[in-house]
C-alpha cells in the first residue's frame, strides 16, 4: 500500500489482516509511498517495496487503486514484474497476466448519479474525479456521465474538476467551481468518500447548506462518511469482501490453483442524509388516545403553534437568538407535511453546530425533543 493513514487504505488494512487472521496466514505490510510521485521523500518510501521478495512472503497483495494513480496502469504493471515468481493479487485494477479483483465502479456510480435526477430532481451535477491516470477513477467518471445520457441531461465540462480521492480535494474542488469558474450547481458527486467529505464542509462553510442548497454523493463507504455531521449517502464497497477475496486468491495460487484473471464485485447504493434522502427505515406510530362517546376534537398543528413554541422556549433557554423555536416548530411541520424533505434534521443540526460553538453541550438539546414530541403527538 502506498499510504496507512488515510481512511481506504485504513480500512482496508483492517480488514486484511481480519481475513488473514482468520485464515491462519500471517500478514506484513509494506507501507511505502505514491509510485511516481515527484516529491522525494515519496520515492524515497518506495524502496520499502524491495523488500518484499521470495525469501519473506509467500504471496503478495497490491492496492493498486492507489498505487497506480500517478504512473497509470501500464507502468504500474511493468512496476510489478520485479516481484515475479511471486504470486500476485492486484486490487481495485484490472491487470494483464495478473488475477485481480475490482468492483463495478460504473454501475455504481451511474446508480448514484440517476438517484439524484430522479428522486431529487438535480440536473446541475458537479464531479470531482480521482487522477486522471486512475482506472477506478476513469470507471466512475464514465458512470458520471452515462447517466447524465441515459437522462438526457448535458455534460458541461465546467462541473468537472479532478481531485487526488483525499479530504482536500475535495474542498479545493469546491473553492475552484464557485470561486474561478463561477458555475452554479444542486448537487455534488465526488469519486470518493473522503472528497466527498471536504466538499461538505467547503459548502457549509459558505452558507450552501448539505443537502437543502447542495445535495452531496460519495463513493467507498467509509467510516469518515458514515458519521459526517450529515450522513454521507455514497456507494457501497464491500471493502472486508474484497479483502477476503484477496487473501484468498493469494492462498489459491501458493497451493497452485488455477484462479480467474478477472474477479468483480458488486456496489450497493446507500442513502443517507446527504443527498436529501431521510434514510430511515420507518417512522414509530403515534398513536391517539381512544375517547369514550362523541367525535374526538384533535387540534391542528397549526392551532398549538404558539404553545408549542413557549413549551421549545422553556425546554433550552440557554440557546441564543428568539427565533430557533419559530424555525425548528415550521421545519417539524414542513417534514409532516412533505416526508421527503429533511427541513427539521437540517434546523437540528444549525442548533447543535450553534450551542457546540458557544462551548455548551449538545444535551441539551434533549429536553427540546422530548418537549417537542410531548406537545406535537395529540396533533398528529
Amino acid at each position: 500500500v502506498d499510504s496507512i493513514d488515510r481512511s481506504y487504505q485504513d480500512e482496508l488494512i483492517h480488514a486484511l489482516a481480519s481475513a488473514a487472521r482468520d485464515a491462519d496466514v500471517d500478514l506484513l505490510c509494506f507501507a511505502g509511498g505514491m509510485l511516481g510521485a515527484p516529491e522525494d521523500r515519496a520515492s524515497q518510501r518506495n524502496r520499502v517495496y524491495d523488500l518484499a521478495s521470495p525469501h519473506n512472503v509467500d504471496a503478495l497483495v497490491a492496492s493498486s487503486g492507489s498505487l497506480e494513480s500517478r504512473i497509470g496502469t501500464e507502468q504500474l504493471t511493468t512496476y510489478l514484474e520485479r516481484f515475479e515468481p511471486l504470486p500476485l493479487c492486484s486490487l481495485g485494477v484490472g491487470l494483464p497476466n495478473v488475477p485481480s479483483i475490482t468492483i463495478d465502479n460504473t454501475s455504481g456510480m451511474r446508480e448514484a448519479v440517476q438517484h439524484l435526477i430522479e428522486i431529487h430532481g438535480r440536473e446541475r451535477i458537479a464531479f470531482i474525479g480521482g487522477p486522471e491516470a486512475n482506472q477506478e477513477a476513469a470507471q466512475r467518471y464514465r458512470g458520471y456521465l452515462d447517466a447524465l445520457e441515459d437522462r438526457r441531461l448535458r455534460h458541461d465540462p465546467e462541473l468537472v474538476v479532478h481531485g487526488d480521492f483525499l479530504q482536500e480535494s475535495g474542498a479545493r474542488a469546491v473553492r475552484l467551481l464557485l470561486d474561478e469558474r463561477q458555475v452554479t450547481f444542486d448537487a455534488v458527486v465526488a469519486a470518493s468518500d473522503e472528497m466527498a467529505v471536504g466538499a461538505m464542509e467547503e459548502l457549509d462553510g459558505r452558507g450552501l447548506h448539505v443537502p437543502e442548497a447542495v445535495s452531496v454523493v460519495g463513493f467507498d463507504d467509509l467510516v469518515a462518511g458514515r458519521y459526517a455531521a450529515r450522513p454521507l449517502t455514497t456507494v457501497r464497497q464491500r471493502i472486508g469482501q474484497l479483502a477476503t477475496e484477496a487473501i484468498r486468491m493469494a492462498l489459491r495460487q501458493i497451493g497452485s490453483e488455477q484462479v480467474p484473471a478477472l474477479t468483480q464485485l458488486e456496489t450497493e447504493l446507500v442513502v443517507r442524509r446527504s443527498c436529501g434522502c431521510t434514510g430511515k427505515g420507518g417512522t414509530p406510530e403515534v398513536v391517539a388516545p381512544a375517547v369514550s362517546g362523541g367525535r374526538q376534537q384533535v387540534p391542528t398543528l397549526a392551532g398549538r403553534r404558539a404553545q408549542i413554541l413557549i413549551e421549545l422556549m422553556a425546554a433550552a433557554p440557554e440557546l441564543s437568538g428568539a427565533k430557533w423555536p419559530d424555525r425548528l416548530f415550521d421545519a417539524f411541520a414542513n417534514e409532516v407535511r412533505d416526508q421527503k424533505t429533511v427541513a427539521f434534521t437540517s434546523v437540528l443540526d444549525e442548533l447543535m453546530e450553534q450551542a457546540i460553538a458557544s462551548g455548551q453541550e449538545v444535551g441539551i438539546l434533549q429536553p427540546v425533543i422530548s418537549s417537542l414530541r410531548r406537545v406535537v403527538a395529540p396533533a398528529l
